[in-house]
């Protein structure tokens, strides 16, 4: 989200349009955050393909790819905390954290491709998609952790796939819960593909009330 068009209102954790003043959807922020990950996954197996081909050296492929992995990381952070403006020392150090976890994922991904154990083929791009989709899981970690700082009581999960894996599944069947039971988006069976995302209240809120 762009701080020169969108600004953050505290209470409500959700962004406005400067111009209008009004509340941007939910929907329209995941979006972004959708596009983000689909990006950073596509640049992503695009660079190890450019690898396996020959086109670009191991040392170009992992500088780009970590290029690409900070970036998208950096992007979905602050859609997550509500622009540049909202960041301190402590979770520009959240958000370090988690893309040093990622280069080691990496760098583990480069020795495999370098022993043997990854061979050069569709297989390896694949791999590396799944990178970019971790941006994603940033995002909703994020927001679940500032959600229950204030004041969120309860969570409940939503599916966006058109197929979900059986624990997204069961998730979504259990409803509300108090905040921090759900399993958190990215740990489940479909990994970083997850597309599940988390609604937050301050008191149980019916189904039927949350349509």
């Amino acid at each position: 989200m762009t701080d020169l068009l969108y600004g953050w209102d505290s209470a409500s954790q959700r962004f406005r349009d400067l111009s209008t003043g009004r509340f941007i959807s939910e929907r329209s922020v995941r979006d972004f955050v959708d596009n983000i990950a689909d990006a950073a996954s596509q640049q992503l197996g695009d660079l190890a393909a450019r690898y396996r081909t020959g086109q670009i050296t191991m040392t170009i492929w992992q500088a780009e790819s970590r290029a690409v992995i900070k970036s998208s990381q950096i992007a979905s952070a602050l859609a997550a905390y509500g622009g540049r403006g909202q960041m301190t020392p402590a979770r520009w150090g959240v958000v370090g954290q988690q893309i040093r976890t990622q280069y080691a994922y990496l760098t583990r991904f480069a020795d495999d491709v370098l022993s043997g154990r990854q061979r050069l083929n569709g297989r390896m791009d694949a791999r590396a998609r799944m990178y970019g989709q971790a941006s994603r899981t940033l995002y909703e970690n994020i927001r679940r952790r500032e959600s229950a700082a204030s004041g969120q009581q309860f969570e409940r999960n939503i599916r966006h796939a058109v197929e979900s894996c059986g624990q997204c599944v069961n998730q979504s069947s259990l409803g509300w819960q108090p905040i921090g039971t759900l399993v958190p988006v990215g740990q489940r069976s479909c990994r970083s593909s997850c597309r599940c995302t988390l609604a937050y209240s301050r008191t149980m809120v019916m189904d039927s009330e949350a349509a």
